[in-house]
């Protein structure tokens, strides 16, 4: 909605649609309590043969304001607000609506972010050390990396077309609208986060060595030591390391 919604000009249609529920509200206050309940719909008083019954077939609502939900004169109120949203948008010039929208990318960017963040310091707590080092690792492919390189939506499994960088299947409970006003997905087509912003991801990657043994189920991962290994050719060996204890001893050495 407009930051300066308060400074525009109420137009005569909100004007009718405010007075229509003002009006609404003064008629509801005059009836008193109905059925034990008051103008908001709030329980003030339990009916006599109440027996748990006369008080659990509507949510009470707050005493200052009507339900969001509530009709008021054929309208709720949140198409009220959806339809005073729309006519300031229409207002608006092309400046402002460039700046609008400048905004709210910034703002979708911003709460990205933070979620790719909580993302990856989650995983950074359960699966790797202090230094940063993975305390195991699964010799399987990412999804998230195969859903990418299928063009593939990981958020409905819909096909994403080139030239999409967002998911652009319907949704009933999709987070974004296209222009003709429909519910869309609205999912990134993007990688695994936790692997591009700090290799914290417990599956194997295109970028590692690894990834085609992942890809056709030879590769194997032994937690113990923390290496990879194929089937059939089992642990590689464990490197030799020398010892020097004894050189202290070593008169040939301090001279």
């Amino acid at each position: 909605m407009n930051a300066n919604f308060e400074d525009d000009e109420i137009t005569p249609a909100q004007r009718a649609r405010f007075a229509a529920a003002e009006q609404k509200i003064k008629e509801s206050r005059k009836r008193g309590t109905v059925n034990g309940r008051d103008w908001t719909g709030a329980l003030v008083e339990h009916q006599r043969n109440c027996r748990g019954t006369c008080c659990v077939r509507q949510v009470a609502v707050t005493k200052t304001a009507f339900n969001f939900n509530d009709d008021v004169n054929g309208f709720t109120w949140g198409g009220i607000a959806q339809m005073d949203e729309d006519t300031v948008r229409a207002a608006e010039t092309p400046q402002q609506t460039a700046a609008r929208l400048a905004r709210d990318k910034a703002a979708d960017e911003a709460q990205q972010a933070a979620i790719e963040k909580l993302s990856e310091d989650k995983k950074k707590g359960k699966w790797a050390d202090k230094l940063g080092e993975m305390l195991f690792r699964v010799p399987r492919p990412c999804k998230y990396q195969t859903l990418f390189l299928a063009r593939t939506c990981a958020g409905c499994n819909a096909k994403v077309p080139q030239g999409q960088t967002h998911c652009q299947a319907p949704r009933a409970d999709g987070c974004c609208c296209n222009a003709q006003g429909q519910r869309i997905c609205g999912e990134k087509l993007a990688g695994c986060w936790s692997h591009e912003k700090s290799q914290t991801c417990i599956y194997i990657h295109t970028d590692e060595p690894q990834w085609a043994d992942a890809c056709s189920g030879a590769l194997c991962y032994d937690r113990q030591r923390r290496v990879f290994f194929k089937k059939g050719e089992g642990l590689p060996p464990v490197p030799q390391t020398r010892n020097f204890a004894g050189l202290a001893g070593d008169k040939r050495r301090q001279k």
